[in-house]
């Protein structure tokens, strides 16, 4: 636990030119913009006061489209960021100039994979030492190369690739930016440590993580893509039965005598398998979507709730890759009915019969 307050810059104004001209920003993974990703991970830290966005007039509607639903916007400052890094975070450190939190941290919106134990470590070693800078050591050989000649082979030891985000006390981090630019040097530094490198302060390291990359070129986000991440839902549902009417399950009629009491059809397999879905998406329940008062949902087959809700995680991003149920049921058997229940299930997932799973079991009486 760092126990300490802190401001977030976060760097959105870049314009992605070696990533074809693509706002990193709006870049969906998992199902997620990397800008909302960002803001979810870090107002989940503790001791987060204000997060200042900086932008480009080509991505400000983007950005705050982002950010307009938000229950935690108030606290999200926009700024206009400049024609080079260095400019778009002085930009950014202008409102903290005369009150903020102790420790300021700077990050990059083209790195969407941060832990929170590196920001908590940031930002305890940063308020203790004045900085902090994640950096992870160089395990490939450097080579220095001049056209397409290798000119001199550079030893590794000691060399670390530099992360963000970068954690600095607030009256430091201000007193470097200051005194880079009365200088007003010709090389534009890529990363905030070189100022302080630049007033004779040696920035203080911690462990960066080799997670942590930076989306830069089209084949990062190829890698991205091809390492898909995986989210489980757990769902579950149970009604009562009664004499007369028809029982659904998994969009069969397994009983022609007796049926669920439900609003809509009853069929529990189906409800159940919406939850494990809206669920392992982040959403809301079932009843949030198809609530048991809507007229509209009246005796409705569940087979088109379960079509409704694969439409909803779509929009989120998602597919549905495999499923696996069990049905607890006293009577009748429905063993004979599995098959044509995956059928259905199948059809309307988009994904094979052989990766659905439905087992059948009693609750002994």
């Amino acid at each position: 636990m760092h126990n300490c307050n802190f401001d977030l810059i976060l760097l959105a104004a870049g314009r992605g030119k070696r990533l074809g001209n693509v706002n990193k920003s709006a870049i969906f993974i998992d199902g997620k913009t990397v800008l909302t990703r960002l803001l979810d991970i870090f107002f989940s830290v503790d001791g987060i006061s204000r997060i200042t966005i900086t932008y480009n007039s080509e991505n400000y509607s983007e950005i705050k489209d982002v950010i307009k639903d938000r229950s935690d916007k108030k606290r999200i400052l926009l700024i206009k960021g400049g024609r080079e890094r260095i400019f778009s975070v002085y930009n950014a450190l202008k409102p903290l100039r005369y009150g903020g939190s102790p420790v300021v941290a700077i990050h990059d919106a083209a790195r969407p994979f941060i832990n929170i134990d590196m920001i908590s470590t940031g930002i305890k070693t940063a308020y203790q030492k004045g900085s902090a800078i994640p950096a992870i050591p160089l395990v490939d050989t450097i080579k220095k190369v001049n056209k397409d000649r290798i000119i001199e082979t550079i030893p590794r030891d000691g060399i670390y690739q530099i992360q963000t985000p970068q954690f600095f006390r607030r009256e430091l981090i201000l007193y470097a930016y200051d005194e880079w630019f009365k200088k007003r040097h010709k090389n534009m530094p890529t990363d905030d440590s070189y100022l302080l490198e630049d007033v004779g302060i040696s920035p203080f390291i911690i462990e960066g993580d080799r997670s942590n990359i930076k989306i830069t070129y089209k084949g990062d986000l190829e890698m991205i893509n091809k390492t898909p991440s995986f989210r489980v839902g757990f769902g579950y549902d149970i009604h009562r039965i009664k004499d007369g009417g028809k029982l659904f399950l998994g969009g069969v009629i397994v009983d022609d005598t007796r049926s669920a009491i439900a609003h809509s059809d009853g069929d529990a397999l189906l409800h159940s398998i919406c939850d494990a879905m809206l669920g392992g998406c982040g959403l809301k329940d079932i009843g949030h979507y198809f609530p048991n008062k809507d007229r509209r949902y009246k005796g409705i087959c569940s087979l088109k709730l379960l079509e409704m809700t694969e439409e909803i995680i779509e929009k989120e991003k998602y597919s549905v890759i495999n499923l696996d149920s069990t049905i607890i049921l006293q009577r009748p058997k429905i063993g004979k009915f599995i098959d044509e229940m995956k059928e259905n299930i199948s059809k309307i997932l988009k994904i094979p019969v052989a990766n659905i799973g439905i087992k059948a079991t009693t609750p002994e009486n």
